[in-house]
């Protein structure tokens, strides 16, 4: 039984059909095309246009994924456990385990991830000493090396939230610049509020002030944690999400679903617009978007979306810039339907005259 596309950033198949343009009038298929409102031009009975004359392949742009995990006392210190209540296997291991779970998760293919801890040992109030993770960005599947330094580690210190994550902003940014075709987010995974170094309206205010270049997602260790959700609120994520620690076991699988939820969340649809072939040129308003499932192959043509350059249409697509188009995004409710449907993929036919486009 084949597996659906999960929500985590599986590479779909852009199939890309170009419009060869050489300055010449348009050909009585597009012609006709224009002057029937262009239904009959989308797809044959075989699921292609007719009036492609190239293809290649695209896939969705990567995301990484900068963690910042929380390890202090309150996630296991043992030595202090009698007194405080704090143990390992309540907060700790189960955590550590559901993170071990989703860097080893084939649905996480086409992700990069890195990890970093707070506090740290020294300079704990500085953000510079949160910027460089401990586990370099590294492409998932990939356990290893996380569950390495997460053997490494023991719980203890305080809360220092406000010097972590803008030490992860910050080096989210530095991916960012780096690969500037690709997302790149934070997410904060804690069980509780700032105790040192800054307090929790400060928190608050720097992932405000940086939601619209760097996302920070915020996953909950426990109960009685709903002022995180104004932490996600302001760091663009929506809400928190919470994992209950009703047993070890509920507590590790709800975390490992909290994890893939945010791995969906953070999936861009964005895919660069692939060039036309050598000696061609490309029509941007001779572009058409469509989804498909192995069950179009020989049967089923692909659905054509609309263009909608607001998105006002959930199941639509747009460009980047229409004048100058360099990428193509899928609208919410498309970008979902790509992750999610088994066999998808994403054809984009490039030769017929665009479906929804107003001139």
């Amino acid at each position: 039984m084949k597996k659906p596309l999960s929500s985590a950033l599986l590479p779909a198949l852009v199939a890309t059909a170009f419009a060869c343009s050489s300055g010449r009038d348009e050909s009585p298929r597009t012609a006709s095309a224009q002057a029937d409102g262009g239904a009959s031009t989308f797809a044959d009975a075989g699921g292609f246009a007719t009036c492609v004359t190239a293809r290649t392949e695209a896939k969705l742009q990567p995301v990484n994924l900068v963690f910042m995990f929380d390890q202090s006392g309150s996630m296991g210190d043992e030595a202090h456990g009698a007194i405080f209540g704090f143990t390992k296997a309540a907060r700790w291991n189960p955590i550590t385990n559901g993170m071990k779970r989703f860097f080893a998760d084939a649905a996480s293919s086409g992700i990069r991830a890195s990890l970093q801890y707070f506090p740290l040992d020294k300079d704990w109030c500085e953000a510079k000493s949160y910027k460089t993770p401990e586990v370099p960005l590294t492409a998932l599947p990939n356990p290893g090396p996380f569950i390495t330094s997460f053997n490494a580690h023991q719980p203890l210190g305080g809360t220092p939230t406000l010097p972590a994550v803008t030490g992860a902003i910050d080096y989210a940014k530095e991916l960012k610049a780096q690969f500037p075709s690709e997302e790149s987010a934070v997410v904060l995974v804690t069980d509780g509020s700032p105790s040192d170094c800054g307090s929790f309206d400060e928190v608050v205010d720097r992932l405000k002030a940086e939601a619209a270049n760097v996302k920070t997602y915020v996953v909950g260790v426990g109960a009685d944690l709903t002022f995180l959700a104004d932490m996600a609120k302001a760091g663009g994520t929506g809400q928190a999400i919470m994992v209950d620690l009703a047993n070890p076991q509920q507590t590790s699988d709800e975390f490992v679903k909290a994890l893939g939820a945010i791995r969906g969340k953070a999936v861009s649809c964005r895919m660069p617009l692939p060039k036309a072939p050598d000696g061609k040129a490309l029509s941007p308003k001779e572009v058409n978007v469509a989804l498909a499932s192995s069950s179009s192959v020989g049967g089923t043509p692909p659905e054509i979306l609309s263009y909608d350059a607001t998105c006002a249409d959930p199941n639509g697509w747009r460009y980047d810039d229409i004048n100058a188009p360099t990428t193509i995004e899928l609208c919410a409710a498309s970008c979902e339907r790509v992750r999610s449907i088994a066999g998808g993929a994403v054809d984009v036919q490039l030769g017929c005259v665009t479906k929804g486009l107003v001139k």
